[in-house]
């Protein structure tokens, strides 16, 4: 019953979340007033810039029209393709490719952000974050600048240990230098390398006081403006590619680690602590899930209300579908953007608990979760979009 538990237990949403803007007709009884439309009729391509959880550079192309989409992964230097539809239902505005028996998910803040589980040619590269490739930072450095509460998703182990993770807060400064302070979700093996701590435990201020774990320089990338060049102190001749969208419902700062590394993503902080009722509504999200050895595809929605309890439904990769509650959402103590998520409850009936801890972060419409069960294991983490 594990590898059901955790298959659930992703239901609140990580990683990168979109919401975009118009209604698809296409989609049959749609409540997808926020999904990307992919209508036909002369829609353009739309392009997106991004990293892979291998630490992967990756391009996608969608062509709304013909409801298909092109991947070039700039660092194996090969190809996908392929067509996709879109669901409907409790899922409306998904995207989902069926490849080699399985089914893989996207889902799109239309020419802003992309979040999915695809195929992006390397098998071990599990989900991706990209923005628009349209986008010019060029001046820029005031909105992308703030606190970001952000997590690391990568294969890499953490503490000696693959099945712990890496998150933080990253202080992005507009004088184009930053500040990143580093925590583990778990000790993980031997004597820890990163500080293991949960983020409710974190205490105040945030951004911390404390001696940064790493500091650096970030600005745009020469010609190609949705990206930045990221350098950081100590780490003599390496420049890494990072991405920021910056926007008042959807701030984000990517930072691709190297290959094998991964990527982090984060969200921006708000001057104030979110309250339930401003995180409140339905929510599509892609999600990514280990179960032993084994990774994970999903995607769902789930319901946020202002007070009380949550609900979600869930596709897997298999197709198996699985409903549930969440419960105890409260807010994380000292992170403004950030929620925990202390029980879940699944199946038809609500007897049937588990104990994995879900915190997730939110930016405007934006979300991103992670999953941990009560060793600071690894779980799950995701995507989703807050719909209108």
């Amino acid at each position: 019953m594990r590898k059901l538990v955790a298959l659930l237990a992703v239901v609140a949403g990580i990683a990168l979340a979109v919401q975009a803007c118009g209604g698809d007709p296409e989609v049959a009884g749609s409540d997808a007033g926020s999904i990307s439309p992919d209508t036909g009729g002369g829609v353009p391509t739309r392009g997106y810039s991004g990293s892979a959880s291998r630490g992967d550079l990756v391009v996608f192309q969608i062509d709304p029209e013909h409801r298909t989409y092109t991947v070039h992964n700039e660092t194996t230097n090969q190809d996908e393709n392929g067509s996709y539809s879109i669901l409907d239902g409790d899922f409306a505005g998904i995207k989902e490719v069926t490849a080699n028996g399985k089914r893989f998910f996207a889902v799109e803040l239309d020419d802003k952000v992309l979040a999915a589980n695809f195929p992006v040619a390397n098998s071990q590269a599990n989900i991706y974050a990209g923005i628009s490739s349209d986008i010019d930072n060029t001046g820029k450095e005031a909105q992308i600048s703030g606190t970001y509460s952000w997590i690391h998703l990568t294969d890499e182990p953490i503490n000696g240990s693959s099945t712990i993770k890496e998150w933080g807060i990253l202080s992005v400064l507009a004088n184009g230098t930053f500040k990143k302070w580093n925590f583990a979700s778990g000790a993980g093996t031997g004597t820890p390398a990163i500080t293991p701590m949960a983020p409710e435990a974190l205490a105040a201020p945030v951004p911390p006081t404390s001696t940064p774990s790493e500091t650096g320089t970030w600005g745009v990338a020469g010609s190609a403006k949705e990206r930045l060049a990221v350098t950081i102190d100590g780490l003599a001749g390496v420049t890494l590619t990072g991405f920021a969208y910056a926007a008042e419902d959807a701030s984000v700062f990517l930072l691709d680690l190297g290959t094998g590394k991964g990527f982090m993503l984060g969200l921006k902080n708000p001057a104030a602590h979110y309250t339930r009722a401003e995180i409140a509504g339905t929510y599509r999200f892609i999600d990514l899930w280990y179960a032993g050895s084994s990774v994970y595809r999903g995607a769902g929605t789930y319901l946020l209300p202002a007070t009380g309890d949550g609900t979600y439904d869930h596709k897997s990769e298999d197709g198996s579908l699985a409903t549930g509650y969440l419960q105890g959402i409260e807010a994380c103590p000292n992170i403004p953007n950030m929620f925990v998520i202390t029980k879940m409850q699944w199946g038809s009936t609500t007897t049937q608990d588990d104990d994995n801890v879900i915190r997730f972060a939110v930016v405007g419409k934006v979300v991103l979760h992670f999953t941990f069960d009560a060793e600071g294991n690894f779980v799950s983490y995701g995507v989703g979009a807050r719909l209108e």
